[in-house]
């Protein structure tokens, strides 16, 4: 009997701790990019690209979404000047990137809500620039 008892007091413990940790994932913001310039602000997940050809661009990441309060930790493709980035910021901007070959930028972030945490990548593609238009 008191193997049952314990059986029992532990299925209940495991079930009762499931939901946090599902409630944490499904209200996490989810870490999205847009490039500038673009002939939109839309923020996708997963990868995001542009066909404007410019000097330099901004990539902007940001995660999104989401209900509560969060501490962010980024890494970010080293070489860029950036803006954002902080432990308190959901966003974090690469500024002043130039194409001179075609680019992935991978940015990650490890989202943290109290003792749950997730981590999560974006990539922004860049077309190389020619001149005054796309290689």
């Amino acid at each position: 009997m008191r193997k049952v008892l314990l059986a029992l007091a532990a299925a209940v413990i495991a079930l009762s701790a499931a939901p946090a940790a599902a409630a944490f994932a499904a209200s996490s913001p989810v870490l999205t990019c847009n490039i500038q310039p673009n002939s939109n602000d839309v923020f996708h997940a997963t990868s995001c690209g542009t066909t404007k050809v410019a000097s330099s661009y901004s990539v902007d990441y940001y995660a999104q979404g989401g209900s509560g309060t969060y501490t962010y930790a980024w890494t970010w493709p080293s070489g860029y000047s950036f803006a954002g980035c902080t432990s308190s910021s959901d966003f974090c901007i690469l500024q002043g990137v130039r194409a001179f070959g075609d680019l992935s930028l991978v940015a990650t972030v490890v989202i943290k809500q109290g003792s749950s945490s997730t981590t999560q990548s974006v990539t922004a593609r860049l077309n190389a620039v020619c001149g005054n238009m796309l290689c």
